[in-house]
């Protein structure tokens, strides 16, 4: 389980503890998403700061070579962008 998730749900449940149920339901509940708003900087600085790994480097370039070889990065949504027209919008029926 990711540690975010066990922080939040161990914020919101001290929160939950602390506070009688109506301050709690009106507006304690808002008081840990406020909280995560200060690990926004430390997440964007941790961002910019840790290189990127050789295999992301790797997987980047192929994809600006597809790119510059003129194919979609979603060949799905390439689909629905130009040929929605043909495609069957629920399963089992065709197209006419």
């Amino acid at each position: 389980m990711p540690i975010g998730t066990l922080l939040g749900n161990a914020a919101l449940f001290a929160m939950g503890l602390t506070m009688d149920k109506a301050a709690f339901m009106s507006w304690g509940w808002r008081i840990p998403f406020l909280c995560s708003a200060l690990i926004i900087p430390i997440a964007g600085y941790a961002h910019r700061a840790l290189e990127k790994t050789p295999a992301f480097l790797h997987l980047k370039k192929l994809a600006a070579a597809r790119t510059e070889a003129g194919l979609t990065q979603s060949p799905l949504a390439e689909v629905f962008r130009t040929r929605s027209g043909t495609v069957p919008w629920r399963p089992g029926c065709s197209s006419w």
